[in-house]
């Protein structure tokens, strides 16, 4: 499963966000799913938090996740057909997912500061290696 990370330039502290699958009428599109708003040293606690929520992706949702659609120089969402036979395990609207996240979201704090960013690449891995957490460019 697949972490990013943006790393706030000046702070120590890191943006940790994938991409996710969500079904709109009768297409999926990517978007994003922020998740944190950490130092480094929490990263791989929150990693281990979201290894049930990646487990229940199926296969074709998580190749649909790491496909990217470049236009020029900008990354956009890629959309595909929804089937009929097609479901997903998971949605953005599970109680414990929509739960997790109301705590996350109620535990940060934003500021009105301009400040660069660069993404940041490392790999994770849980204690039962069973499952990876790396980063990578999209653009």
């Amino acid at each position: 499963q697949l972490l990013e990370l943006y790393k706030v330039n000046g702070r120590p502290l890191n943006l940790v966000w994938t991409i996710d699958i969500l079904r709109e009428n009768s297409k999926y599109i990517q978007v994003l799913k922020f998740w944190d708003i950490l130092p480094v040293s929490e990263i791989l606690k929150l990693a281990k938090r979201l290894d049930n929520f990646f487990g229940n992706f199926t296969v074709n949702t998580m190749n649909r996740c790491v496909c990217k659609c470049v236009e020029g120089n900008l990354v956009v969402p890629m959309t595909w057909p929804a089937e009929q036979n097609d479901v997903r395990k998971t949605s953005l609207g599970d109680a414990d997912s929509v739960q997790f996240l109301q705590s996350q979201v109620a535990s940060l704090s934003l500021r009105d500061e301009a400040a660069t960013s660069y993404r940041n690449h490392m790999k994770f891995k849980t204690n039962s290696g069973a499952k990876s957490y790396g980063m990578k460019k999209r653009w």
